[in-house]
């Protein structure tokens, strides 16, 4: 890494360490802040959410809006939260596992890693942020560290200039709590358990420390084969210094190390081709079952995260946070991919449909077209062959990220005689670098018909294919203000960020220059909102967004931009809330992976560019209907084309979803609590044609459409003194082996089989 990239890093955490010890010199406080040290009134930070909600379900604050805690009726745009209870009644391994219960949310192009999630139509595929930091990584994110989970919906420059305009995904981690805490937590099951996890805190030395301990190992099979396995091994430290009632210092750490086996080898059936067909497996391919991928095939990361946090209160006007972070990404990952031949070629010219078993062609390929005398005809070759399925092997030699940021942010509060005003701003810096250099394999076809005798060794090759270098500085310099008038009934706010970005990449393996992208984006958002009481508000926000991207090896921006109209009620003293929102998304420059690239022809553009724009509806309950009774629920309409008219692959028109708990808290059945949910996809595009038009203009069409399906879920909880049992059933009835994912029409594109019944059961000890 250059040098002068350390400076800004270096000063940040300077100032970090500079500010801690300032603060803990005596400084002016109110009397309600000078009393004697045994009985200081700690002061929670603007910057920071509350641990404690007003339902097991419901959390009535946020800080994903703009980086400070917001009461969510008063905050005019969608933000869904995840509790922690509620992850842990459902104990996800993923995070969709419990973000499938939010409004317009739906699983990703892939689901072995990334956590790769759909957020109003678009893909949020290693964007998520952790504690307002981008984070980097394509491990799926440990709910072991999650303290909870909030979801801002649409493009938010000040959370995530750079992120999809969908929304993004801002994991809360755990912290350092004062009060001793102390559990071990061992879960099995079916597959996708078999994890110990080990949470500790407490204060130690004196009242102004506190320690978090969190580490956790899980070694399990997945669905398809024992030899199919999930491992990971995370410790994660971490300290706190309150330096004074209004002041604190986090540091935390993170190791990770993690292997996923990557997916078995799938291809649908060449005589599915339009819409309105079941896709089913072709030939010798069988819903559980490697099908010939080998079991080394998969990915291995490992992952260093170091963090500071600085925030004080100087007096009840002006607050400020301060925070610095490192991350080390590491992948090392051997992985088998199919190689089918591409469909370019596969399409009728005269209707646009997907023949996967023919090649067209001009039947005089020297003369040009004619209706009569030279039309296009089909000559037939098999899209593959079930005893000689074509394998290819890709060998990472290096993939590395580093990434170094600081932020700093204001907040300064105050009243006028007509007003109540709010000003939040601030800056971040980040700097990052990535290495990525692979290699071909040679392997044996796969034989589906003898894979008992299936040959698994590979040749690497000794040259590169792909010998990445990317490296980006990135800038960003930002203001909101807020003003609330007419006893806070009324609300309007603006904000401005500008993004300063400088991307390079260079590929050696290709003889193309370097391509640079440097320059600036200015990026708006502004809202208007209105407490009809102060139990329900209605709003309208305008938001943008601008991610810097390298696409076929060139950078270029991103550009999303979004209207927002929404309603917010909250019932039965504020435990059950309700929110009602109608968007329009646009967004330029969308990136979808060719799987012409990814099946070998390296000679096509690893990704295609379109623009994409949909709009809306979503309803979204959560919370309690009675003092047992707490649900999680969503239903959401959406309306998601290409420039072409088609759907876009992997997104449904429709999607539902609830989640009922009930808990008893007497008599005899005290401690006992029941669940039982679902979540419903609507019928979704299951590829992206290859090609727009045909060679006679006509626009082709999605070979294959992804049914609507249902997935039911139960379990309960039992707690007696320090012990709780919990039962998990996933997928209740058992509607396993259909074609589940969609991306393409054969595996690591995205498609998968559902899975059976899986039982957990797990159970915690507090000590």
């Amino acid at each position: 890494m250059k040098y002068p990239q350390l400076v800004p890093f270096a000063l940040g955490l300077c100032a970090l360490a500079t500010s801690a010890g300032l603060r803990a010199q005596p400084s002016p406080y109110s009397p309600e802040q000078a009393e004697p040290e045994a009985e200081e009134l700690v002061v929670l930070s603007a910057f920071n959410v509350s641990s404690e909600t007003i339902d097991r379900y419901r959390a009535a604050e946020a800080v994903s809006a703009v980086r400070i805690r917001t009461q969510l009726i008063e905050t005019p745009s969608s933000i869904s939260v995840l509790t922690r209870d509620f992850m842990e009644d459902v104990a996800p391994v993923r995070i969709h596992d419990a973000a499938k219960y939010i409004a317009s949310i739906q699983d990703g192009e892939g689901t072995m890693y990334g956590d790769r999630i759909m957020i109003r139509g678009f893909e949020s595929a290693f964007s998520r942020t952790v504690d307002n930091f981008g984070d980097i990584g394509a491990h799926n994110y440990d709910e072991s560290l999650i303290e909870r989970i909030e979801v801002s919906k649409g493009p938010n420059a000040i959370l995530s200039p750079g992120g999809p305009p969908g929304g993004t995904i801002n994991i809360v981690t755990k912290s350092p709590q004062f009060i001793p805490k102390h559990s071990l937590t061992a879960l099995i099951g079916n597959f996708d358990a078999q994890k110990v996890t080990l949470d500790t805190t407490a204060p130690f030395g004196s009242d102004h420390f506190a320690y978090r301990l969190i580490a956790a190992y899980q070694d399990t099979e997945r669905y398809w084969a024992s030899s199919a396995k999930l491992r990971s091994k995370l410790i994660a430290p971490q300290f706190t210094w309150r330096v004074s009632p209004t002041s604190e210092l986090v540091a935390r750490y993170d190791y990770l190390e993690t292997s996923v086996f990557r997916e078995p080898a799938l291809i649908i059936d060449s005589s599915v081709t339009r819409r309105g067909q079941e896709p089913i497996l072709g030939p010798g391919f069988r819903p559980k079952g490697l099908n010939g991928t080998p079991p080394w095939s998969g990915l291995a990361f490992q992952k260093h995260s170091l963090s500071l946090s600085f925030s004080t209160s100087f007096n009840q006007y002006l607050v400020m946070r301060l925070a610095g972070r490192v991350q080390r990404f590491d992948e090392y990952s051997d992985q088998a991919f199919l190689f089918p031949p591409g469909m370019a070629a596969r399409y009728n010219p005269y209707t646009g449909i997907a023949t996967p078993d023919e090649v067209w062609g001009l039947a005089n390929p020297n003369a040009d077209y004619d209706e009569v005398l030279n039309p296009y005809i089909a000559t037939s070759s098999p899209y593959y062959d079930p005893s000689a399925v074509p394998i290819r092997g890709e060998r990472i030699i290096k993939a590395q990220v580093e990434n170094y940021a600081v932020q700093n942010d204001w907040a300064l509060s105050f009243e006028t005689p007509l007003a109540r005003l709010q000003t939040v701003t601030g800056f971040a810096y980040v700097y990052g670098e990535l290495v990525d250099q692979r290699v071909n394999g040679a392997l044996a076809p796969i034989n589906l018909f003898d894979l008992a005798n299936q040959d698994s060794s590979v040749a690497w090759d000794t040259v590169l294919f792909r010998d990445v270098k990317n490296e980006n500085t990135n800038w960003q310099v930002y203001l909101n203000q807020r003003v609330t008038f007419w006893e806070d009934r009324f609300a309007l706010s603006g904000g401005y960020l500008r993004y300063n970005t400088e991307t390079k990449s260079l590929d050696k393996a290709t003889s193309n220059p370097q391509d640079v992208l440097d320059e600036s984006k200015d990026m708006y958002l502004a809202s208007l909102l209105v407490r009809v009481t102060p139990a329900a508000s209605i709003y309208y926000s305008y938001s943008t967004n601008a991610q810097p991207a390298v696409v076929n090896f060139t950078p270029l921006w991103r550009e999303g931009k979004q209207h927002e109209w929404g309603a917010k009620l909250e019932f039965f003293n504020r435990r059950l809330a309700v929110n009602l929102a109608y968007f329009e998304i646009n967004q330029t420059n969308v990136s979808t992976p060719n799987i012409e690239y990814y099946a070998g022809d390296l000679s096509q553009p690893p990704s295609f560019l379109s623009d994409f724009g949909n709009h809306g509806t979503e309803v979204e309950i959560n919370g309690a209907i009675t003092r047992n009774l707490s649900v999680m629920g969503s239903f959401t309409r959406l309306r998601m084309r290409d420039s072409l008219g088609r759907h876009v692959r992997s997104v449904s028109d429709q999607l539902g979803a609830a989640l009922v708990n009930y808990r008893f808290n007497e008599g005899l059945l005290k401690g006992l609590s029941l669940y039982t949910g679902f979540s419903y996809v609507g019928e979704r595009a299951g590829d992206t044609p290859s090609v727009d038009f045909t060679p006679l203009g006509v626009a082709t069409q999605n070979s294959f459409f992804v049914p609507s399906h249902t997935t039911w879920n139960a379990g309960g909880a039992y707690t007696w003194s320090r012990y709780q049992l919990r039962l998990m059933v996933d997928n209740l009835t058992d509607d396993k082996g259909y074609v589940k994912g969609s991306g393409g029409r054969f595996s690591q594109s995205g498609i998968e089989t559902a899975t059976g019944r899986n039982v957990r059961l797990q159970t915690t000890m507090k000590f």
